[in-house]
């Protein structure tokens, strides 16, 4: 079940294939990223070559954070152009209605599994739990200000049973969108096989020349013992600002 907090139900999703818009990126957690230790934020450098395509400088590096696939939009020129992915672990949210929703507590490590997918160390298993999550954010003040950077989705794992998660627009908390219980993994529209959700409703955006670190948080409002997940991918666009 997805939902919007302003609305009983905003859509139910059917198991499909989501075909990637123009303009969209994607970032794939990797194993070999920043992890546990004092890692409490991880800031990933992006940039746009010749063709378009979004590359990250660290590509092929033993410390690579992500895979990224997709290419840039927009019609102002945009090669050569930098910007970079914000992400901060939270141990403790803010998990109270209101302007507080989605608040920072405490700060968590960022922990990958074998795979890359992504948790909080400070848990049982390194996965995210109740009242954990992420802190996300974009830096665009390498883009001109003709362009926007727009947070448009992430992909799960491990997600199931009564376990449910939030994703709030810190500039405004009483938007937000919320996933998880009843449904399984099957019940969500699939991208790449894996559970999708879909942030476009919030209008998570970052104007070329502006950096917004706290953009949007990410928490599990409810988990089941043993069973805590996991973010494999975030989405984003880069297209002409509004």
């Amino acid at each position: 079940m997805l939902n919007r907090s302003s609305t009983p139900l905003l859509t139910s999703l059917l198991l499909g294939t989501i075909v990637a818009a123009q303009g969209e990126i994607t970032l794939d957690s990797l194993p070999t990223g920043t992890e546990g230790g004092n890692h409490i934020t991880d800031t990933t450098p992006l940039v746009i070559n010749e063709s378009g395509d979004v590359m990250d400088p660290k590509d092929g590096s033993m410390y690579q954070d992500f895979e990224i696939s997709g290419q840039a939009g927009g019609s102002q020129d945009i090669v050569d152009r930098k910007f970079s992915f914000i992400l901060s672990g939270i141990s403790k949210v803010d998990d109270q209605e209101g302007k507080k929703l989605g608040k920072l507590l405490k700060e968590g490590t960022l922990d990958r599994d074998s795979k890359g997918n992504l948790g909080i160390r400070e848990g049982a298993s390194g996965g995210i739990e109740a009242l954990e999550g992420f802190m996300i954010g974009l830096d665009a003040k390498g883009l001109d200000e003709s362009l926007a950077i727009h947070l448009t989705g992430l992909t799960l794992r491990f997600i199931g049973g009564d376990e449910t998660g939030k994703v709030v627009k810190r500039e405004d908390p009483n938007q937000s969108v919320t996933f998880g219980s009843p449904q399984s993994e099957a019940d969500y529209t699939a991208r790449n096989g894996s559970p999708f959700v879909d942030l476009s409703s919030l209008d998570l955006q970052v104007r070329g020349g502006e950096s917004n670190p706290a953009l949007a948080s990410l928490f599990a409002d409810n988990y089941t013992d043993g069973g805590e997940f996991r973010i494999e991918s975030f989405q984003i666009k880069i297209v002409d600002a509004d």
